[in-house]
This record gives structure tokens, sequence and C-alpha cells, in this order.
């Protein structure tokens, strides 16, 4: 019962999100603070196919403190690539109850390497590469969408 409330107000954050940011046609994308095994870091939800496809391709760097998130319908084997990504990045994946199941190292511009989930997962986080050993981040850390303050 528990997990189906946690989902569901995940759920509910997520939708609350996606309602503000149809809101704003355009300008940047609208960031919002999650926290991993109580580490805050600042995210851009990646919630829709065609911003999981886009991803951070593009762009020259990440700022300290900051990733992206990337959001599922379902439980899945999660794959990503590096294809026009200019910096190394980490990224953990998540299942649906948003715990911790998997780190993995990205290469900058690695075109050639598939990083997959080992097991479903529903969510992925991209940060810049170091950032879960830098914040001593706990295999099985909890995701966690409440106040960050």
């Amino acid at each position: 019962a528990r997990t189906k409330a946690m989902r569901g107000g995940i759920l509910a954050l997520i939708a609350l999100l996606l309602l503000l940011g149809a809101a704003c046609d355009s300008g940047p994308p609208d960031v919002t603070t999650i926290r991993v095994g109580g580490t805050p870091v600042r995210v851009e939800i990646a919630d829709s196919q065609s911003e999981r496809r886009r991803g951070l391709s593009g762009r020259d760097s990440l700022g300290a403190g900051r990733g992206m998130l990337f959001v599922f319908d379902q439980p899945q084997i999660l794959r990503f690539w590096m294809k026009d990504t200019h910096f190394d990045l980490d990224i953990g994946f998540f299942d649906a109850e948003g715990r911790l199941v998997s780190i993995e190292s990205m290469r900058a511009e690695d075109t050639q390497t598939i990083t997959a989930s080992p097991l479903p997962a529903l969510y992925a986080l991209e940060v810049p590469a170091g950032w879960f050993d830098a914040h001593d981040i706990p295999p099985d850390a909890m995701l966690n969408f409440g106040s960050a303050r």
C-alpha cells in the first residue's frame, strides 16, 4: 500500500510538472529539485519521447548539482547512448519504487556503446561524471520527489 501511495504521489508531481511545462511554450526548460539518497540535485524532466530522445545532446556542459531525469511510462530495460553529448556523464537507473538499481559511466561522444539498465527501470538520472561518488550515494538509494528544503 505504501508503494502504491508513493508511486501515486510521484505520478501526481510529474503530472503537475507537465501542466506547468505546457503553460510555458518557450524559454528555458523547467527545473525542479529532487533528492537521491538525501542529496539534492536540480533536474530537467524528460518525460516525453522527444525530450528523452534529445536528452543532453548538443550541450557542452552541465552545471554542478544539475542533471536530467528521464521518466518512462512503465518499467523496462532502458538504453542510452552519448550521440552528440560533449562531456562525460554518470547515469543512475531507478526502479518503479524509486530505488537505485545501477550506476553506469558514459564517455563523451561514444556512439558505439549502448548503456543499459541491468534490471527494468522507470527512471534514469544523468549527472556530470563522478557525481554519485562525490556525494557517496549508496546502492539502493531512494529517489525522492518531495521538498528539497
